[in-house]
């Protein structure tokens, strides 16, 4: 006979919090792609890097993360801080991004359909 496993339990706050993540990880991915067929500019000579809106976003999910496990929401199955990380590191690589944003995606929509409202 197998164990009963049952789903982790969300919160209706929790889950508005991981929809939040959700929409900055898939915005992310779209700033992304739009750099990348419209580059920004250089910040300066002697500068390193672009005037990228991507370390904004990436800010801002992380912001998002901290309310969300603030929460107690469950712990996610994928390493969003490494691609925060990774997606903050000069010189800004978007094309690494879109990827790297649209597999975090699709492992937080997994994630969630695996949930149960508490």
């Amino acid at each position: 006979m197998s164990p009963v496993v049952s789903a982790p339990l969300i919160t209706e706050p929790q889950l508005l919090q991981l929809d939040k993540i959700m929409s900055l990880v898939g915005e992310a991915a779209e700033v992304a792609r739009i750099e990348i067929g419209n580059p920004p500019p250089p910040i300066g000579p002697g500068q390193p890097g672009t005037w990228s809106r991507i370390p904004g976003v990436v800010s801002r999910t992380r912001a998002a993360l901290v309310i969300y496990n603030k929460l107690g929401g469950p712990e996610f199955p994928t390493d969003i801080e490494g691609f925060l990380r990774e997606a903050n590191q000069l010189p800004i690589k978007p094309g690494v991004i879109v990827g790297k944003a649209e597999t975090i995606l699709s492992m937080l929509t997994n994630f969630t359909e695996g949930l149960e409202r508490a």
